[in-house]
């Protein structure tokens, strides 16, 4: 139903500014973007985009903001909550939504998507961590593992 399997391996992924690392899924298709890039396997999507001149985000902006953002982007997307947490990056904002998944390739198909964003900042630096999967699929401690690997360098 879209869990990822639990011996699933891990590597990490630092970008061309080498401003941070995280670490993803080892076998995913990679995707680049012009300030992001995803990695993707069957349902299950890691998203990572960085931007610049950015202020230091609260739950209240990143719900006003990032979390409305992604909300108004995707398909049928209903807003969830946002709050602090505390990882060993340090401070960032947790935020959750749902949204309709890709359509297939093949089938056209579409699924609910249970999403969270991650959002760290140091220094100006805002990176926009997001993970996707099916609706009540187990991802806890995969989504858990990846979340607690991003370190600013």
């Amino acid at each position: 139903m879209g869990d990822i399997p639990d011996d699933q391996v891990f590597i990490p992924y630092r970008p061309a500014d080498g401003a941070f690392t995280v670490d993803v899924p080892e076998g995913w298709a990679r995707t680049d973007g012009p300030d992001s890039v995803s990695f993707t396997d069957k349902l299950n999507t890691v998203g990572i985009r960085e931007l610049t001149d950015r202020p230091q985000p609260t739950p209240e902006t990143v719900t006003s903001g990032e979390l409305a953002d992604a909300v108004a982007a995707a398909s049928h997307g209903k807003e969830g909550t946002a709050e602090k947490v505390t990882l060993p990056a340090g401070e960032a904002v947790h935020a959750t939504y749902a949204a309709d998944s890709a359509p297939d390739p093949v089938t056209g198909r579409t699924v609910q998507d249970d999403v969270e964003l991650y959002v760290y900042w140091k220094g100006g630096t805002e990176v926009l961590l997001t993970l996707s999967g099916p609706h009540g699929a187990d991802n806890v401690d995969p989504w858990a593992k990846v979340s607690s690997s991003f370190a600013w360098s």
